[in-house]
């Protein structure tokens, strides 16, 4: 692998295996399961795990501290172009790629094997953020899921101008998951990561069609449409907190890391939302 390939090209090319792609995995699950051994021991005893992925370390910290102040305690893991993020008291750090030792890691990876380490865990998009005033709802819903409930955003991707038919999944934009929920959905191959086709319990008999939109989270809307998951529907303010939906016309960067740095003004988004009070604190 060349030394100057970008953080997108990798995920594109060898580092497919670790972005959660069934197509790149295979079936042999063996490895996470005794990853999220590890996993589950960092949790014991965290009631309210939200994850927070780590790909800047000025975002992490502001992610972490809206979660700290909503009551739930923030667990960091980070991308291999992250080595070192902030880590805020009372948040928890879990390097989940410890023992896997992928090129690289996103956050669909552990999603995916929630059941595997924990009972409930909220999750939000590595460049999200949101208001205390809506940090207050999600809080409110998270907290009243019950098991085999999942809380997430239909992903519409309507400011990328996807046709229609690309609109059948769910986004990882911010959500919470149950063991039973993430379990069911394992069990019946449709999960967070992409090509659920080629999810080892997928099975073609079940379904009506198996073309399904590659993506991830279109695992969500099959296990809702086809296994009658519940999902509980929830909403974002994109416009002002979500990074990508600000910058998705610029020219691509190396790395997610440099498109946060270069395109996005953390104390301009944090004024939106209220948050300034965050943005200038220690």
């Amino acid at each position: 692998m060349s030394n100057d390939m970008s953080g997108w090209d990798l995920a594109r090319n060898d580092g497919k295996i670790g972005t959660g792609n069934w197509e790149a995995w295979g079936h042999n699950i063996e490895p996470i399961k005794q990853a999220a051994k590890i996993w589950k021991e960092k949790l014991d005893g965290i009631e309210k795990p939200w994850l927070c992925w780590c790909l800047d370390d000025e975002w992490s910290i502001l992610q972490q501290k809206i979660v700290l102040n909503a009551g739930w305690t923030p667990i960091v893991g980070n991308d291999t172009n992250v080595s070192k993020p902030t880590i805020l008291d009372g948040s928890v750090y879990i390097n989940f790629n410890e023992t896997l030792k992928l090129p690289t890691m996103w956050m669909h990876f552990p999603l995916e094997f929630a059941f595997l380490f924990c009972e409930k865990l909220a999750f939000w998009h590595s460049d999200l953020l949101c208001s205390e005033k809506d940090m207050a709802k999600y809080n409110k819903a998270f907290s009243a899921l019950k098991q085999g409930e999942l809380a997430a955003v239909k992903h519409t991707h309507g400011w990328l101008g996807f046709k229609d038919s690309y609109k059948n999944h769910y986004g990882e934009l911010l959500g919470c998951t149950t063991r039973e929920a993430s379990e069911d959905q394992f069990k019946n191959g449709s999960g967070w990561w992409r090509h659920i086709s080629k999810h080892p319990n997928f099975d073609a008999k079940q379904h009506k069609k198996t073309d399904y939109y590659y993506e991830h989270g279109t695992g969500i809307w099959v296990w809702e449409k086809v296994f009658s998951g519940k999902v509980i529907k929830m909403k974002v303010n994109e416009k002002d907190g979500h990074a990508s939906a600000r910058f998705n016309n610029q020219a691509e960067k190396k790395s997610k890391s440099e498109e946060l740095s270069e395109h996005s003004d953390l104390k301009e988004i944090t004024q939106k939302l209220g948050l300034s009070h965050l943005f200038n604190k220690d």
